[in-house]
C-alpha cells in the first residue's frame, strides 16, 4: 500500500509539474512581444519651435495669415512639419473649390502613411503653391514663408477668426500642445527591438519621431492632434 501511495504521488508530482510548465510557456508566448516593445524617450523643447507673429492657428496644426491682397495664405505649422519628419508629397485640393473651418483641405504623405490636415479658414481656392507639390521640402525649410501651400479667398474670415489664436494665446496654446505630445509619445512604442534600443542609448531627434511610430500611432496622432 505503502509503495501504491508513492507511487500516486509521484505520478500526482509530475502531471502538476508538466501543467505549470505549460502555463508559464504560455505566459512567456503573450508577454514576448510587449517584452519587444520599448518605450521611446522624446524630448522637444518649445524654444526650437518657429512661432512668427501676425499668423493665426488653428488647433489642427495649419495657420493663416492675411496677405496684401486680401487672401489668406495657408500652410502646415512647425510643431508638426518637426515631429512628422520626412514628406515624401503632398496631396491637395484644386484651384477653385470652396471649402469651410475644420474641412479637409490637403492631405500630407510619408511612404504608405499619411495625416490630414483642416482649414482654418472658409474661402475658395485662389491658387496652390506648386513648388511645394513637386518639392515637399520647401516646407521643412520654412514651414510659414516659401512653405505655404494655398492662398485662399476667405468668405468669412471674421468669424473664422474667433477661432483661432494668435500671439500669446497661440503661445500657450503650443505649450499645452508640447506637453500633451510628450505624454502621447511616451505611451507609443517602437516594435523593432534593436531599433528601440538604439533610440533609448542616442534619444530620439526633435525632427523625425513620426518616422520611428508605427500606423496606429499615426492614427492616433490624427485623432488627437490633427483631427479638430
Amino acid at each position: 500500500m505503502a509503495a501504491l501511495f508513492m507511487v500516486f504521488l509521484l505520478v500526482a508530482f509530475l502531471v502538476t509539474d508538466i501543467i505549470y510548465r505549460r502555463v508559464q510557456t504560455k505566459r512567456a508566448t503573450v508577454e514576448a512581444p510587449a517584452a519587444e516593445r520599448i518605450p521611446i524617450p522624446f524630448d522637444l523643447q518649445l524654444e526650437k519651435l518657429a512661432l512668427p507673429g501676425g499668423l493665426f492657428f488653428h488647433q489642427g496644426h495649419t495657420w493663416a495669415k492675411l496677405d496684401t491682397t486680401g487672401n489668406v495664405k495657408v500652410g502646415l505649422d512647425d510643431f508638426v512639419q518637426k515631429i512628422i519628419g520626412r514628406i515624401d508629397g503632398i496631396k491637395p485640393k484644386k484651384v477653385g473649390d470652396s471649402i469651410f473651418q475644420g474641412d479637409r483641405l490637403f492631405t500630407i504623405q510619408q511612404g504608405k502613411r499619411k495625416a490630414e490636415f483642416n482649414s482654418p479658414v472658409d474661402g475658395v481656392i485662389d491658387s496652390i503653391n506648386e513648388a511645394i507639390v513637386s518639392n515637399p521640402k520647401v516646407i521643412k525649410e520654412n514651414p510659414y514663408e516659401n512653405g505655404w501651400i494655398y492662398s485662399i479667398k476667405p468668405t468669412n474670415l471674421p468669424t473664422n477668426i474667433k477661432s483661432l489664436s494668435i500671439a500669446e494665446d497661440a503661445l500657450a496654446w503650443l505649450k499645452k500642445e508640447v506637453q500633451k505630445f510628450r505624454e502621447f509619445i511616451a505611451e507609443q512604442f517602437v516594435s523593432d527591438k534593436m531599433l528601440g534600443k538604439t533610440l533609448a542609448d542616442g534619444g530620439v531627434p526633435v525632427e523625425g519621431v513620426m518616422e520611428h511610430m508605427d500606423d496606429f500611432s499615426w492614427m492616433k496622432l490624427q485623432e488627437e492632434f490633427l483631427a479638430k
